[in-house]
């Protein structure tokens, strides 16, 4: 099974392509909104669709990384975008209970 809930569907979270796209529009996006907080999800994450991906498991092999080191990577680019647009970053609980991913102290966790 490779979706939770529809959409179904995972981001290529070890291409950098990936990466500047999701930058790009995650900023494009919070931009629109007059609030500080913009939350990046990361909750649904579906390791058998990265798993069972060629291209992200080439990325990975090409990037010498991990699937996890490849999320705290993306994340830590998402998170790096919104801070510049003046966002805080909120993540859902999955991030820290189930990720090893590095959060900055002021990342709101739902």
């Amino acid at each position: 099974m490779y979706a939770n809930e529809p959409p179904a569907g995972q981001l290529r979270l070890a291409s950098p392509d990936t990466i500047q796209f999701t930058t790009g529009l995650l900023v494009n996006a919070a931009e629109l909104f007059p609030g500080n907080y913009f939350n990046t999800g990361g909750d649904e994450i579906n390791a058998k669709c990265y798993a069972d991906d060629p291209e992200t498991q080439e990325a990975l092999v090409a990037s010498g990384k991990t699937f996890e080191q490849a999320l705290d990577d993306f994340t830590q680019a998402e998170h790096k975008a919104l801070k510049g647009v003046g966002k805080t970053a909120v993540v859902w609980e999955e991030m820290v209970l189930s990720h090893q991913v590095t959060l900055a102290n002021d990342t709101v966790i739902m």
